[in-house]
C-alpha cells in the first residue's frame, strides 16, 4: 500500500491497519464473489432442451406467417438445434412442425390467392 511517517517513524500502511483488509473491501470482494456465482448457475441438460425445444416451436407459425421460405426455414432451425445440441428426436419433430405448419398455409390459400 504505501509509507506514513508518524512520529519520526515509518510505518507501513497495512500494519496500521492489522493487516487485514478492511470490512468495505471484504463486503464488496464477496458481493462480487455472489455475482460470479450467479453467472456460472448451470440448469440440467434435460431442462435446457425443454427450453430450447419450446422457444425454437413458437417460431414456426412465424416462418409461416412472413412467407419464409421452407428450405430457409430449415436451415435455421437446424441451425439452433446444433448451436444448443438439440437431440435428433427433438430436431426431427421440430423440422415436421414446420413442415407441417407450411403444408396447412399452402392448403388454406384460396383458389383466388392463387390466380
Amino acid at each position: 500500500m504505501g509509507n506514513i511517517n508518524y512520529f519520526g517513524k515509518s510505518l507501513k500502511v497495512s500494519t496500521l491497519f492489522g493487516g487485514h483488509k478492511s470490512d468495505r473491501s471484504e463486503r464488496t470482494a464477496s458481493k462480487s464473489e455472489k455475482d460470479k456465482k450467479a453467472q456460472t448457475m448451470r440448469i440440467p441438460k434435460v431442462l435446457a432442451q425443454n427450453i430450447i425445444f419450446n422457444t425454437i416451436s413458437n417460431f414456426m407459425y412465424h416462418f409461416v406467417n412472413f412467407k419464409y421460405s421452407l428450405e430457409n426455414s430449415k436451415q435455421v432451425v437446424l441451425y439452433f438445434c446444433k448451436r444448443y445440441e438439440l437431440d435428433q428426436s427433438r430436431t426431427h419433430l421440430l423440422l415436421s412442425e414446420l413442415e407441417s405448419a407450411q403444408n396447412q398455409a399452402d392448403l388454406a390459400l384460396s383458389p383466388k390467392e392463387l390466380s
